[in-house]
C-alpha cells in the first residue's frame, strides 16, 4: 500500500503503539511495514523524553516527535488535550508538507520528473535533521528527535536555483574483490562528473557519458567512496555522494540458517565468502558445553545427523582463508528438531491484537491454571500443557481483564486433527454473546480427535466474535495439550521408540494398545516412493536388511478385533554407518572428485591397485538414487564421468563410492 503510494510522490507518516512493546519482535500496524515511503513516529513528552508507554524499534520506528500533553482545536471552537503517538505523528507529516512547499527549484522538477525519488529525498532530510536523543538511541532507527529547522536547511543546502538536479539513487552492482559497477539516476542530463577513492585517499575523477562506470583494479577488503555530480548546459549540480566496501575480507559467514530438519538430522546452510579456502562447522545442544566439530568443508552447507528428537540446536561457522589463516566462529544460529508432536512442530498462523484497554487475565482448563496478565496482544503459552483424553468434557474459565470493563467475546479452537490449521470442527468454544464477567464453559474432545500434543489457541475481542488468526482489539493466547486415547479405544501406539540401532538393522517397540490383536508397521528410506510393512502381536519388531549410513522413517498402528487406528506419526532413524567409513566431507586418498561443485560432469578418479569391485551412488540428500553403477575390474588412475548429460537439479547431492575395503560418502553440489 505505502509503496504503491510512494510511486506516486506520495510519503506518509504513521503512528507506532500507545505501548511499551518493541514493534520488531511483536509488530505493529502500520509502523512494521517495511516501506520506504513510510516514516514510523514514537512518543516525546515536554522533557524531551520518549514517553514510557509508546512502541519502538531499531529497525521500524524511524525517529520520536511531541506528542505528549499537545492540545488541538476541538469541536466547540475551543481547544482540547491531543496526546499519544496520535499527537506526535502530526508533527512529522507536517513537515513533511512544510519540505515541499520550500523554495528549491530543484526539488519541484525532480517532484514532477520522478515524484517517488523526491519523496525518498525528503524523508532523507527529515532522518538526518534529528537531533540525537539519549531516550532513543539503540531503540529507534535514527536515535532522534525531530527538528524541522535542521531538515529545512539541510533541504535548501542541497538545492540548486537552476533546477540542475544531483544525481540520485546512487548504486553498487556486481561487487567483487577487485571490481565494482557504480550507477546512478538523473534527469535529463547526459554527462557527469564521477570520482571514486579509497577513504581518506586521493580521488580518481572521469568524465562518462552514461549512467554506470565499471571499477576495475580495486583492493581486496577495501572502504572506496564515490561521488557523481551532474552537467548541465549552463551549471552543474555538485556532487551527490555514496561507499561501498569491496569483497574478499577474511570473515565469518554472516548469514546462517537450516533446511530439511527432521527429528535427528538437519542441514546447516551460510553464506559463501569470497575468501574462504574451507570452512569449520561446529554445533551442539544448547544445553551442553561441548562442541561437535567438522573442519575443512568445502562447501556452503553440512547434513548433521544422530540429533535427539525435540531438541534446540545451535551451530557456527568459521572461515579458512588462505595461508590458514582462520577467523573467529560467527554469530550462533539456533534450530530446534522436530519430534516434539504438532504443537511445536506445525506452523500455525501468527495473531496479535491491541490490549490498551482488554486482554486475557486467566486461563483455567482441567490442571492447567495460567494468570497471564497483558501480553500486549499474543502469549506464547506452548511450554505449557494439559491432558484430555478423546471423549471426555473439561470445564474451563477465562477472565478478562481491563482498563475500562466492556463487553468481550471468547473463542477456543483446537487443532483436532493435527494439520497446522484451525479449522472446520477445531473450534470448540464460542461465545454467543459478550460479557464483563469471566467466562465459564464447557468443552468436549471428540473420539475421533487425533492421539498426541497439539495446539489449542484461545481468542478474545472486544465486541465481537473472534477469528483465529486476526483480532482488533483484545488478545489471543496459544497453549499445548496432550491428547489421550480414551480407556478401551483401538488407538495407534504411544511411546514409540527406535533401539537398537546398528548399520542394517533397528528395533522399535511401544506401549502395548488395551484391546489390540495385532500391530502393522511400515518403514522405508526417506525419499523413497515405496513403504516396506510388517506386522507382529508383539510390542516390538526388528526391522533387517536396511543400507547402512541412510535415514529411514517408520510409521505403527494398532489392529483390534473390529477396527483399526489410523497410524501414528512419522518416527525417524539414520543407520549407523560403520568404524570404517570415511565421513561426510573427509578426503580419502585414493579418490579424487572433481570439480565439486560441477556444473555438467561429475568425474571421479579412484587411485586403487586392489582388485574389488566398486560401487558408485549419487543420491539427493532424501535418499532417492538418481544414479547407481558398478564396476567390477580394478581402477588404479582410471577417471569415471558419471554425469556425461549434466541432466540434474541444482542443488547438494550424496555420493556413495563403496567396496569391499571401504565405503567413502561426500557431499557434492551441483551448480
Amino acid at each position: 500500500f505505502y509503496d504503491s503510494l510512494g510511486k506516486e510522490g506520495i510519503l506518509s507518516a504513521g503512528a507506532t503503539a500507545n505501548l511499551p512493546v518493541n514493534v520488531d519482535v511483536d509488530g505493529d500496524l502500520p509502523t512494521a511495514c517495511s516501506s520506504d515511503f513510510l516514516i514510523s513516529v514514537t512518543n516525546m513528552n515536554r522533557t524531551d523524553n520518549k514517553v514510557f508507554s509508546a512502541g519502538y524499534g531499531t529497525t521500524t520506528i524511524d525517529l520520536g516527535a511531541f506528542g505528549e500533553d499537545t492540545w488541538t482545536v476541538d469541536f466547540s471552537g475551543g481547544y482540547s488535550a491531543f496526546g499519544g503517538t496520535s499527537g506526535a505523528t502530526p508533527h512529522v507529516a507536517g513537515a513533511i508538507a512544510l519540505l515541499y512547499s520550500a523554495p528549491c527549484p530543484s526539488l519541484i522538477a525532480l517532484a514532477k520528473a520522478n515524484p517517488e525519488q523526491a519523496a525518498l529525498f525528503v524523508k532523507r532530510y527529515i532522518l538526518e535533521g534529528v537531533d540525537s536523543n539519549q531516550s532513543l538511541l539503540g531503540i529507534t532507527v535514527t536515535g532522534g528527535r525531530l527538528n524541522l529547522f535542521n531538515s529545512l536547511n539541510l533541504l535548501l543546502d542541497d538545492c540548486s536555483a537552476t533546477g540542475c538536479i544531483k544525481p540520485f539513487a546512487l548504486k553498487v552492482k556486481n561487487l567483487t574483490d577487485t571490481q565494482a559497477t557504480l550507477s546512478w539516476s538523473a534527469i535529463s542530463v547526459d554527462s557527469f562528473n564521477v570520482r571514486y577513492r579509497q577513504v581518506g585517499g586521493a580521488w580518481n575523477q572521469q568524465l562518462v557519458t552514461a549512467d554506470t562506470l565499471q571499477l576495475t583494479g580495486l583492493i581486496a577488503c577495501t572502504n572506496y567512496e564515490f561521488e557523481v555530480e551532474a552537467i548541465c548546459d549552463t551549471s552543474s549540480s555538485g556532487y551527490s555522494s555514496s561507499g561501498f566496501k569491496t569483497d574478499g575480507c577474511c570473515e565469518p559467514p554472516a548469514t546462517l540458517s537450516t533446511s530439511n530438519i527432521s527429528d535427528v538430522g538437519a542441514t546447516l546452510q551460510w553464506n559463501s565468502v569470497l575468501a574462504a579456502i574451507s570452512y569449520n562447522v561446529q554445533y551442539r545442544k544448547i544445553s551442553s558445553a561441548n562442541w561437535t566439530v567438522q573442519n575443512g568443508i568445502n562447501q556452503t552447507n553440512l547434513i548433521i545427523t544422530g540429533l535427539t528428537p525435540c531438541t534446540q540446536y545451535q551451530f557456527q561457522v568459521q572461515t579458512v582463508c588462505a595461508g590458514g589463516v582462520l577467523t573467529t566462529f560467527s554469530n550462533a544460529f539456533s534450530f530446534n528438531t522436530t519430534g516434539c508432536g504438532g504443537c511445536l512442530d506445525l506452523q500455525y498462523c501468527n495473531i496479535t491484537g491491541d490490549t490498551e484497554f482488554e486482554w486475557i487475565e486467566s486461563v483455567v482448563l482441567g490442571n492447567l491454571n495460567n494468570i497471564s496478565g497483558d501480553d500486549n496482544g499474543y502469549g506464547d503459552y506452548t511450554g505449557m500443557s494439559v491432558d484430555l483424553f478423546a471423549g471426555n468434557s473439561y470445564t474451563f474459565t477465562l477472565s478478562p481483564g481491563f482498563l475500562f470493563q466492556d463487553n468481550e467475546f471468547f473463542n477456543i479452537w483446537i487443532d483436532l486433527d493435527q494439520d497446522g490449521t484451525f479449522s472446520g470442527n477445531d473450534l470448540v468454544y464460542e461465545s454467543i454473546s459478550g460479557s464483563q464477567d469471566p467466562v465459564t464453559g464447557t468443552i468436549t474432545i471428540p473420539t475421533s480427535a487425533l492421539i498426541g500434543s497439539t495446539r489449542m489457541r484461545i481468542v478474545m475481542e472486544w465486541d465481537m466474535a473472534p477469528s483465529e488468526c486476526t483480532i482488533d482489539y483484545g488478545e489471543a493466547e496459544d497453549y499445548c495439550v496432550n491428547i489421550l486415547p480414551a480407556l478401551g479405544s483401538c488407538h495407534s501406539p504411544l511411546q514409540i521408540d527406535t533401539v537398537n540401532v546398528q548399520e542394517t538393522a533397528a528395533r522399535i517397540n511401544w506401549k502395548a494398545v488395551q484391546p489390540a490383536q495385532s500391530y502393522e508397521i511400515k518403514y522405508k528410506a526417506t525419499g523413497s516412493q515405496n513403504w516396506n510393512t510388517l506386522s507382529t502381536v508383539d510390542t516390538i519388531i526388528s526391522l533387517t536388511g536396511l543400507t547402512k549410513c541412510l535415514q529411514y522413517e517408520y510409521q505403527v498402528k494398532t489392529i483390534c478385533a473390529d477396527t483399526a487406528s489410523l497410524f501414528s506419526a512419522v518416527k525417524f532413524f539414520f543407520t549407523k554407518c560403520g568404524t570404517s567409513i570415511n565421513s561426510l566431507n573427509q578426503e580419502n586418498p585414493e579418490i579424487t572428485i572433481y570439480p565439486n561443485p560441477f556444473t555438467n560432469q561429475l568425474i571421479i578418479k579412484i587411485n586403487s591397485i586392489k582388485q574389488a569391485t566398486t560401487d558408485i551412488q549419487l543420491q539427493s540428500i532424501t535418499g532417492n538414487i538418481i544414479v547407481s553403477k558398478s564396476y567390477p575390474q580394478q581402477f588404479n588412475g582410471k577417471e569415471i564421468r558419471l554425469l556425461e548429460q549434466g541432466q540434474l537439479p541444482s542443488g547438494v547431492y550424496i555420493l556413495k563410492i563403496e567396496t569391499e575395503n571401504f565405503l567413502d560418502i561426500r557431499k557434492v553440489v551441483k551448480l
